[in-house]
C-alpha cells in the first residue's frame, strides 16, 4: 500500500511529446480531415465531424485529438446528457448498448465523462504506421454511425439531433 509514500510523479518527455503532436497532425492532415484547429498549448487537435442522418439531416460533432508523449488519443462527443430526457430505464438500457458494443464491436470503444454525455473515442501509441491510424479512426467513424443508427433508435423513438462541436461540456 501506498499510504504513507507520495505518488512519484512519471516525468513527461518533452521531445517525444513534441514529436508525436507533429506525428499526429501529419497523419490528421494526410486525412485531409477540413477545419482542423490545432492547440500545441494543449497539445491537441480539434476537428468537426459531420454525421449525415437517413433523411440527410447533418449534425456536427466535436472530435479533440490530445497528444501525450505516450499516445495519441481522440474523443468524439456524441451526446450531451442534458440534451434528452433521460430516466434510470432510459439510462440502464443506454449503457447496456453501450458496453455490449465495446464487447462486440472491433476498435469502437464508447464512454461517459464525468456529466454522463456520451463519447466514441480511439487511442494509438504515437510509433503506429500511418495504416494502423487511419485503421483506429475508421473504428471511431464506424463507432458514431453505429451510436446514431443503432443504440439511439434502440433507445429512443425519436432521436435527438444536436450539433456537439461549437458546444463546451459545462
Amino acid at each position: 500500500m501506498m499510504s504513507n509514500e507520495k505518488k512519484k510523479e512519471r516525468k513527461i518527455d518533452q521531445e517525444a511529446l513534441k514529436k508525436n503532436y507533429e506525428t499526429c497532425g501529419d497523419y490528421l492532415n494526410r486525412m485531409k480531415l477540413e477545419d482542423m484547429e490545432k492547440d500545441p498549448k494543449t497539445n491537441s487537435y480539434t476537428i468537426p465531424l459531420t454525421f449525415t442522418f437517413p433523411d440527410d439531416f447533418e449534425i456536427k460533432l466535436k472530435t479533440i485529438f490530445r497528444v501525450t508523449d505516450r499516445f495519441l488519443m481522440a474523443k468524439c462527443l456524441l451526446l450531451f446528457y442534458k440534451d434528452i430526457n433521460r430516466s434510470i430505464d432510459i439510462d440502464l438500457k443506454m449503457n447496456t448498448l453501450l458496453l455490449r458494443a465495446n464487447f462486440e464491436l472491433f476498435d469502437v470503444t464508447y464512454s461517459l465523462d464525468d456529466q454522463n454525455n456520451v463519447y466514441v473515442e480511439m487511442d494509438i501509441i504515437p510509433t503506429a504506421n500511418y495504416e494502423a491510424f487511419e485503421d483506429e479512426l475508421k473504428g471511431l467513424f464506424f463507432g458514431i454511425e453505429y451510436f446514431f443508427n443503432k443504440i439511439l433508435s434502440e433507445v429512443f423513438e425519436e432521436i435527438k439531433r444536436v450539433d456537439t462541436y461549437k458546444r463546451y461540456v459545462s
